[in-house]
């Protein structure tokens, strides 16, 4: 249906490898094009013309009617178009929250490259939208230095009712109906899933449930009845016949206590 594309280049012109400014562009019988400085692709000879009268051709005054010795654009002219993009790795990701056929997710970026830019695929019947901003070039040492957009507007053989993703830095929202295996049914707040198969995506670590407890700072189970110096279980020295003795109180508060004489 339509697409363009646009990126944020060098200014290789300092070194005389790219114009300062060019455009070109063709539609059905007409052309429109410039350059400065000239680039043969782009513009054969420097004239000017007005309602296909030519009044000056090459800096001289050279009048003539209705030119025909115009070239037609070579391929060379639309340079710089089709710069390859980097593809963002997404290994985990971790879910935050989730409501029924939508939710938001969170991963890891591994480099500088995977956390740039905006991506938006949008399916909704026979449309598919799909859109990327200030995304980074696949080599760094490219021309261009990241590409400022990307969009295309499809036709498509409908596969689903509606279905988007929309990815912005480490974040990600999703959304299908119905729901498959890439959005799960799900219903989930600050990681913890509360309806819903959660075997693709992993809880935060905060709100991550867990079988043992932090008890001071050191993990142990409390089914165990280990002794640690906690709030929990605390260990203080009384005086027992003029000698210091240790004594513990277990975590599970069971009535056992051990002795240590010197």
């Amino acid at each position: 249906m339509s697409q363009g594309s646009s990126y944020f280049v060098k200014p290789l012109c300092l070194t005389g490898e790219k114009p300062v400014c060019i455009d070109v562009s063709s539609g059905c019988c007409f052309s429109n094009r410039y350059s400065f400085p000239q680039k043969k692709e782009v513009v054969s000879k420097m004239r000017y013309a007005e309602c296909g009268c030519q009044i000056c051709e090459g800096g001289e005054c050279a009048p003539k009617c209705c030119t025909t010795d115009v070239k037609p654009i070579q391929s060379t002219a639309f340079g710089g178009v089709g710069v390859p993009m980097h593809k963002v790795k997404i290994n985990e990701e971790y879910i935050l929250c989730a409501a029924c056929c939508c939710m938001t997710t969170m991963f890891i970026p591994e480099t500088d490259a995977d956390a740039h830019g905006v991506e938006d695929l949008t399916r909704c019947l026979c449309c598919e939208e799909d859109i990327k901003i200030s995304m980074a070039p696949e080599a760094p040492t490219d021309y261009a230095v990241y590409i400022n957009n990307v969009y295309q507007f499809a036709c498509i053989s409908p596969t689903t009712c509606c279905k988007g993703t929309r990815r912005v830095s480490c974040m990600m929202n999703k959304y299908a109906f119905p729901c498959d295996d890439e959005v799960p049914f799900s219903i989930a707040c600050c990681g913890l899933v509360l309806v819903g198969e959660s075997a693709k995506f992993k809880s935060p670590a905060p709100f991550r449930p867990s079988s043992a407890s932090l008890v001071g700072g050191v993990e142990s189970s409390s089914s165990k009845g280990e002794y640690l110096p906690s709030n929990l279980g605390s260990s203080f020295m009384s005086q027992q016949h003029g000698v210091p003795v240790a004594v513990a109180v277990p975590i599970n508060g069971a009535p056992e206590s051990t002795e240590m004489e010197r």
